[in-house]
């Protein structure tokens, strides 16, 4: 009895050196996305979470953080149930209001080349102010699954500004 005391003694003392040690360590701002599910064409979550942290200060500099989500898990927030090629979106939990549910969102690149209309059905936990989770589909209009995390403008549809009519300095 009193070896197994002192066992738990010694781990109790490693635990409490580990989180002493480890609490001075810098925070890095990681940002994953809701769901990972392999196979399912989505990036592991620690790619993603790389990639978010190298880009962190030029995404902040430009526009919201937006990721993609499988929405197709469950109900939502708003409980709704949505598939991943609809136009649906959570927003982010300091922005989420329950009265928001079912509301349009428009989404723009920084340079107002793409822009999609969307509707508010769930709220992400893991998004930073001002950040979206969108759906697959909806993000591969803006970019490749593989690039994880991108930089959009959002507005809600009845205040957002009109589509710019000059659109020559985008790509063909």
């Amino acid at each position: 009895m009193r070896s197994i005391t002192a066992v738990l003694s010694l781990a109790l003392i490693a635990a409490a050196l580990l989180v002493t040690s480890t609490s001075a360590l810098p925070k890095a701002n990681v940002y994953t996305t809701a769901t990972v599910r392999p196979g399912f064409g989505y990036t592991p979550a620690a790619e993603v979470a790389h990639r978010a942290a190298e880009s962190a200060s030029k995404l902040a500099a430009r526009g919201a953080r937006a990721t993609y989500y499988d929405t197709e898990v469950g109900l939502g927030s708003c409980g709704l149930q949505s598939k991943n090629t609809q136009a649906v979106v959570a927003m982010n939990s300091a922005q989420y209001k329950q009265s928001d549910c079912g509301r349009c969102i428009v989404l723009t690149t920084d340079d107002n080349c793409v822009r999609h209309e969307a509707t508010i059905v769930d709220r992400c936990p893991g998004c930073p102010s001002g950040g979206v989770d969108v759906v697959p589909g909806l993000f591969q209009q803006f970019a490749s699954l593989d690039v994880g995390v991108i930089s959009l403008k959002w507005a809600y549809c009845d205040s957002a500004p009109p589509a710019p009519k000059d659109l020559s300095h985008c790509a063909k």
